[in-house]
């Protein structure tokens, strides 16, 4: 793996599932059942110079 495959950059690109699949260590098998039952993990991304409670 090169230090791209894991460092975080701007803006934000989709992985295919092979690719996610082997950054978190897991078959595509498994990432596939992950995605069939919505148990992928997700990051909101928010402004923080926005207020939530305006």
């Amino acid at each position: 793996m090169i230090k791209s495959d894991y460092t975080g950059q701007y803006p934000v690109e989709a992985v295919t599932i092979e690719k996610f699949a082997e950054l978190i260590g897991k078959t595509d098998e498994a990432v596939r059942l992950m995605i069939k039952r919505e148990k992928l993990p997700v990051v909101d991304f928010k402004d923080p110079n926005v207020a939530r409670y305006a």
